[in-house]
Formats: structure tokens, sequence, C-alpha cells
């Protein structure tokens, strides 16, 4: 069992009661939800935000509703689609 607020696969910020600052080491927060599927990348992404602030977040996930998800999860929340390739989108929120 994992400590609580640890979710695998995910790292980028900082735990040191910071809320609302984006803690990335670089310029994007990275989310990792390769091998997940539909609809847990666009949640893992949310959740990023939400605990992060705004700020450059990185998104990998190799799910190919991935590619139609992100776009629209962006459209829906207002943040801005900076970049996207195959297995992974940037996006500032």
């Amino acid at each position: 069992m994992l400590p609580l607020g640890v979710v695998p696969g995910y790292r980028g910020l900082a735990m040191d009661g910071q809320a609302g600052k984006n803690h990335a080491t670089g310029d994007a927060t990275e989310v990792d939800a390769r091998g997940l599927r539909c609809p847990i990348p666009a949640l893992r992404l949310a959740r990023a935000v939400r605990e992060g602030g705004p700020g450059r977040y990185r998104l990998l996930a190799d799910d190919p509703a991935a590619e139609a998800d992100i776009p629209a999860l962006c459209a829906e929340r207002g943040w801005s689609l900076l970049a996207a390739s195959p297995g992974w989108f940037e996006v500032s929120a």
C-alpha cells in the first residue's frame, strides 16, 4: 500500500504545503499516464492542475483516445494546448 497522497505514475509537484504553486523541475510539470486508458489520463491531468495551480504541464499518455480527450478537456477548461505529439501533450493552465 502506498502512503497517503502518493499516486503511482504522478510526479512533478513538491509536497511542501505550498498549494497553488507549480513546483516543476524545468519548464513543465510532468504527469505520467502511460499505460492507463480513458478517462484516466484526462483525470490525472485535471488533478495535477487542480493541485498545482496555473502553469505548464506535460502529459505522457499512450492511450489513442487521449488524442481526442485532451484537446476536448483543454477547450472545456479554458486551457491552452501548446503542443502535442503521439504520446505527449503540453498544456498551459
